[in-house]
């Protein structure tokens, strides 16, 4: 936990605390002074470790004890780069009980509220606390439907009806209710004398973030020595995930999907190859202008071909292991059957529907188990039949690896400066390997003119000066491996080997013009230098070796 909220901490003052490797910010009662009575009650505090005490002092520290019920945090997380920092307001509250004066109530909301209107409109904000109401369950079409979900617990009481007024008028929404979980994670607290299971405690935060809130649940193993339950939240950093962020800090989307292009069976590649070159021809007959600028003709090839291939081909799924597209409608079969099982049960409580889904859930078990183990006898038959000398062998060792391997824990990358000191941003991360690729890459070269002179004169090779045929540049393209990456333009070998004939033909358009005037797209003139690890301690940067990957087409 990056984040923890404690409410009747029973402590008194405004102080910051340093536990071990944890930052306590609390808010109580004032300090009594001598001859006072030292009278203790409410008191909240926020605990930030990690990475989240990190983005405390990176945005200035700045906190503040509202009162004995609420206090907040600001943090700033570097999201990536060329993408602006994320700041998150983080509140811990204690709302009154039920028992408490009215005055004491509408002092809590008027200081929650003044909170929410401090936040700037740049930042987001949570509120985690104990509320001590009960929202209950939310319907469909119910008159709370954007401020609570489906999945709540129990029944509403006035203060919950009050707690969800005050949230209605702010766009908030409580996470509790939001995710499908057991009943025994969804209350957080027994009462003393009846012994009936209630949710008062709730993970706060505006509708328009509401994606951001990945799960919300009670995690019943921990221990708090309390008579409340821990309610954990797993909450999502910026507003995109980092896979599916561009270089440039814009949002993109999935790759294409050329691997039809190239596997599968070989009536399907058909089909998508005639597809994909017919599209291309008609696209680019209709967009093609005579004499552009080069910029502008390379501008138009691509994005021609990356819109073609997008809706021709379109964008990859989530990869399955082999042995499991090799018989998916089996197993998909068997899948639904489970899942139309489940369903069953959730909505009858049966216990014969039960046994039902028991049944189904361990036929799908022994299906895939059976389907695994017959793909990987096959494969070890065929590395048998084909033997270590061919790489039909090999691949079928490296499949046999990756499927019986499981996922392998990823080795820190975190690099440090020159001064031996952690790289904890995106920018110093960036700064750092731009210094080192910089200082060993761009060496003034020192030759001796004599040296050189002295070298026997090789006889010139006047062919190479000649324009490029287009049946040069379709020979070059077939002896191209497929499967590899492609540079910043994401037009792939594929693209280009199955384009068509118009697609060869503009391109060696502008390869001419290219070689006649001696202007290149900007495109082809870029590199992306991509670290790749070596052996030793990889926070050093001597330790990793650059490749750069050019742009297919250039």
């Amino acid at each position: 936990m990056d984040v923890v909220g404690l409410q009747e901490t029973l402590w008194f003052g405004t102080n910051s605390y340093q536990v071990d490797d944890c930052l306590v910010l609390a808010s109580g009662r004032p300090t009594p002074s001598d001859g006072e009575s030292a009278r203790r009650g409410e008191g909240v505090a926020v605990v930030l470790r990690g990475r989240c005490r990190d983005a405390f002092v990176r945005g200035g520290s700045q906190w503040k004890g509202h009162s004995s019920r609420l206090v907040s945090a600001r943090v700033k997380f570097e999201c990536g780069r060329n993408r602006s920092p994320l700041c998150i307001q983080i509140a811990v509250g204690y709302a009154p009980t039920f028992a408490r004066p009215r005055a004491e109530k509408t002092a809590f909301y008027n200081s929650l509220q003044t909170f929410i209107d401090s936040v700037p409109k740049s930042d987001q904000y949570c509120i985690l606390g104990d509320f001590n109401a009960r929202v209950g369950v939310g319907e469909v079409d119910d008159e709370w439907s954007d401020v609570r979900g489906q999945h709540g617990f129990g029944r509403m009481n006035s203060a919950g009806e009050e707690l969800l007024n005050f949230l209605a008028r702010n766009g908030a929404v409580v996470c509790n209710t939001l995710f499908k979980k057991k009943e025994i994670h969804k209350h957080t607290w027994f009462h003393p004398r009846y012994k009936h299971p209630h949710c008062i405690d709730y993970c706060i935060i505006p509708q328009a973030h509401r994606s951001q809130c990945l799960d919300c649940q009670v995690i019943r193993n921990a221990e708090c020595d309390t008579d409340h339950k821990f309610l954990g939240m797993k909450y999502r950093l910026g507003a995109l995930p980092s896979s599916h962020v561009s270089r440039n800090g814009v949002g993109r989307s999935k790759p294409i999907a050329v691997s039809r292009l190239r596997s599968g069976a070989p009536e399907d590649m058909e089909v998508a190859r005639e597809r994909f070159s017919k599209g291309m021809d008609a696209e680019l007959e209709k967009v093609w202008t005579p004499n552009p600028s080069i910029e502008e003709w390379w501008s138009t090839l691509r994005t021609t071909t990356i819109n073609v291939a997008s809706d021709c081909l379109g964008r990859e799924r989530r990869r399955q292991p082999e042995w499991f597209t090799d018989k998916r409608t089996e197993i998909e079969s068997v899948l639904r059957d489970r899942d139309s099982c489940y369903s069953t049960w959730m909505s009858t409580r049966k216990a014969s529907d039960l046994d039902l889904y028991k049944k189904s859930r361990s036929a799908a078990r022994c299906t895939m188990r059976r389907l695994k183990r017959d793909w990987l006898l096959r494969q070890a038959k065929d590395c048998e039949w084909f033997g270590l000398t061919a790489k039909s062998g090999w691949e079928c060792i490296g499949n046999i690896k990756t499927t019986l391997g499981g996922m392998r824990p990823r080795a820190a990358t975190a690099i440090r400066n020159k001064q031996g000191e952690i790289c904890d941003t995106a920018e110093a991360t960036g700064g750092r390997w731009r210094e080192h690729f910089d200082g060993l890459l761009n060496i003034a070269s020192a030759y001796d003119l004599e040296v050189v002179d002295s070298i026997e004169q090789r006889p010139v090779m006047t062919e190479l000066g000649v324009v490029p045929e287009c049946d040069e540049i379709w020979r070059a393209l077939r002896g191209m491996k497929c499967g590899k990456a492609c540079g910043g333009s994401e037009i792939s070998v594929e693209m280009l080997k199955y384009g068509g004939p118009t697609l060869i033909a503009r391109l060696h358009e502008l390869i001419r013009v290219v070689w006649e005037t001696g202007s290149v797209p900007q495109d082809w003139s870029d590199a992306i230098l991509v670290p790749i690890p070596k052996k030793g301690d990889l926070g050093s940067c001597d330790n990793w070796r650059g490749i750069s990957l050019l742009d297919v087409a250039g």
